[in-house]
């Protein structure tokens, strides 16, 4: 049987035996927080499970910011209704500090924490190198999101764009919120005074960010003659005259402070203070918004057959991006 000692669960009798490590993990992009509120209780109980009704039991995890309301009221739920002594947290820290804590040099006898949580999935190289250790890791999609672009854009109620033209405008090759190319898309920007600084202000996140990465990677397969392999990672180097802006709160701050900012953000966060979002054009030529999508089942129907069927399989693969709908 498994119980909790320390922060680790271990095997009782079979001390041979490595306990699985839990990664709640995604499908390649901020949209990866997989298929349900119930998968992310089921999670945390499987941890909270593995002690002693008798002896106190901790459970820690560290990752993205994205479910980290999510994951702390189903703690306090828990920790409200167990008979067990639990002491439960969640640090919102970030993705790669998640993953870097999960990994922990692969010391497989005191990990940082005890389950990891992130938009992106584990690589490949992460997950075969502990497979071959012996430590089976298990990777949960737990909640589905997405990560949208926002703008701050003057004289326009509602921007369109194309995959093509939002890797132009966050590589500089479009400066002007006027260039004929944005205008095609946008008639309403013709008739914007010519004497008006209509210049474009790109704001990107600092560090490490998931967000960087999923935005990165989808310029990369929508339109990979504008956005080539080297601009694409959690960290990339953006030109000079882009501004960054630090964590979610941050961006939000750069897109709310001055007109003209294109950034980009979690849906959620971003329509929840208020940004106004960008309708993209999808694969199959249709423009919408994540809440569009969301209301039209394209998040539901992105996922057919793209996770794996099992929770102990390489994820690394997996990617909800620039899919038909």
């Amino acid at each position: 049987r498994i119980v909790g000692r320390g922060t680790l669960p271990t095997l009782v009798g079979q001390p041979q035996i490595r306990p699985p490590r839990i990664f709640c993990t995604g499908a390649g992009q901020r949209t990866m927080f997989g298929t349900s509120f119930y998968r992310t209780v089921a999670t945390i109980a499987l941890l909270v499970s593995t002690a002693n009704a008798n002896e106190a039991v901790g459970v820690h995890g560290s990752g993205t910011t994205n479910p980290s309301k999510c994951y702390w009221a189903i703690m306090e739920q828990i920790e409200a209704r167990t008979k067990a002594d639990t002491h439960l947290t969640y640090r919102a820290v970030g993705s790669t500090t998640g993953i870097a804590e999960f990994v922990n040099d692969y010391d497989t006898t005191e990990p940082v924490n005890d389950f990891g949580s992130g938009d992106l999935p584990l690589n490949n190289t992460v997950w075969t190198r502990f497979n071959s250790t012996g430590v089976k890791v298990l990777q949960f999609p737990v909640l589905l999101g997405a990560v949208s672009f926002f703008h701050s854009v003057k004289y326009v109620d509602k921007l369109d764009l194309n995959a093509c033209l939002l890797a132009r405008i966050f590589r500089r090759d479009i400066k002007e919120w006027t260039h004929p190319d944005i205008v095609a898309f946008n008639p309403e920007l013709a008739d914007v005074p010519v004497d008006e600084d209509m210049s474009i202000i790109v704001a990107h996140r600092v560090r490490g960010s998931s967000s960087t990465s999923s935005i990165t990677n989808y310029l990369n397969v929508a339109c990979p003659d504008e956005w080539s392999d080297d601009l694409v990672g959690s960290r990339i180097t953006w030109p000079d005259d882009t501004k960054g802006c630090e964590g979610s709160g941050g961006m939000t701050d750069c897109i709310n402070n001055d007109p003209n900012v294109i950034g980009y953000i979690d849906a959620g966060h971003g329509i929840a203070e208020g940004l106004s979002e960008i309708e993209l054009e999808n694969k199959d030529g249709t423009l919408l918004s994540s809440q569009e999508a969301s209301a039209r089942g394209g998040i539901a129907a992105a996922e057919q057959g793209a996770l794996p069927d099992s929770v102990e399989a390489d994820f690394s693969g997996v990617s909800l991006l620039n899919r038909p709908g």
